[in-house]
């Protein structure tokens, strides 16, 4: 009995001492500020990827950019970023999938990349988005340069171009296609399925082939029983269609890819045309264009196509230049 007593005592003395004991924790304090120094050269490590792109920024000809710079020496205005300095931005953001200009702000406020490509300098977001628009000219010589530069070190032979697409089917109602309308013989006219006649109203050159116009009556389409399923929304004009006409170059072209012999290069294709396309919309996640407009847009792309060349440069050429 005195053993159990005695037990019993050691164990209510010792929960009093864990009730007594608290634990003591440093705290964290994410509402302070804090004032420390920054070398902004040891932000990045030396073998970083964006010192890479950089260098190879550093090595085109960047004077179309520098001809259009309005701040000059001796005269009233805010200096202007180095051409580099976008160039090199929008290049790194591309490889990191970021294609917007906003965001490529935000990070240049808080991503050491980022900072260190500036300086700590803050770039307004408007700044950002007018570079990449703003020289079209300049960016086609500047993609040249690059494969200049890929073909000086061997990694490519510019001996033969190939391409690669893809196609991205479009939500649509039940309508009548343009297979659906009846070239009228000799007269130069497309009959409807309502038996009335299109003719010809206009035409417009593509590279590689002439679109020619034809159009009904408004005064046809507006009676018409199939105007719901043919053209509801084209008011009062009557339904155009158009009838391509390719180029003889083009034609001689699909002709020539019929031949064995093209044939052969043709299949070589995949490994050439197919992986950067793969590799653009994996990597940059080019898969929908922030851009509108046909200039813009192959603008976009050929940021994309930069991109995708300094990056297999920094894969198989760069080698950093350690201090």
């Amino acid at each position: 009995m005195r053993r159990e007593g005695r037990a019993s005592e050691f164990n209510v003395g010792q929960l009093e001492k864990e009730r007594v004991r608290r634990v003591r924790l440093k705290s964290i304090n994410r509402q302070q500020m804090v004032l420390r120094p920054v070398e902004v050269e040891k932000l990045v490590s030396e073998d970083h990827e964006v010192r890479a792109v950089w260098e190879f920024v550093g090595r085109m000809d960047l004077s179309g950019y520098y001809e259009e710079v309005e701040a000059v020496e001796g005269e009233a205005g805010r200096p202007a970023f180095d051409p580099q300095l976008m160039v090199s931005l929008w290049i790194y953001a591309y490889s990191k999938g970021v294609s917007s200009g906003r965001e490529i702000s935000r990070l240049c406020e808080n991503d050491p990349a980022y900072q260190w490509l500036t300086g700590l300098e803050p770039l307004n977001y408007h700044t950002l988005s007018d570079f990449r628009v703003d020289h079209k000219q300049v960016l086609d010589e500047l993609f040249t340069q690059s494969l200049g530069l890929l073909s000086a070190e061997g990694l490519i032979t510019l001996v033969r171009a190939m391409h690669d697409g893809m196609e991205v089917t479009a939500f649509a109602r039940q309508a009548f296609w343009p297979e659906s309308f009846c070239d009228d013989g000799g007269n130069d006219a497309y009959i409807c399925p309502a038996g009335k006649v299109l003719r010809p109203y206009g035409q417009e050159e593509q590279p590689g082939r002439i679109n020619y116009r034809y159009r009904a009556r408004g005064a046809d389409c507006q009676v018409c029983a199939f105007r719901e399923r043919c053209c509801p929304q084209s008011g009062r004009r009557g339904r155009s269609i158009r009838r391509a006409v390719d180029d003889p170059v083009v034609i001689a072209h699909r002709e020539k890819m019929e031949t064995e012999e093209a044939k052969q290069v043709y299949r070589q294709r995949g490994e050439v045309a197919e992986f950067p396309n793969a590799w653009i919309k994996d990597k940059i996640g080019l898969r929908q264009f922030r851009l509108r407009g046909l200039i813009k847009v192959g603008m976009e792309v050929l940021w994309a196509c930069l991109t995708y060349n300094i990056k297999q440069w920094i894969r198989l050429c760069w080698r950093p230049q350690w201090a």
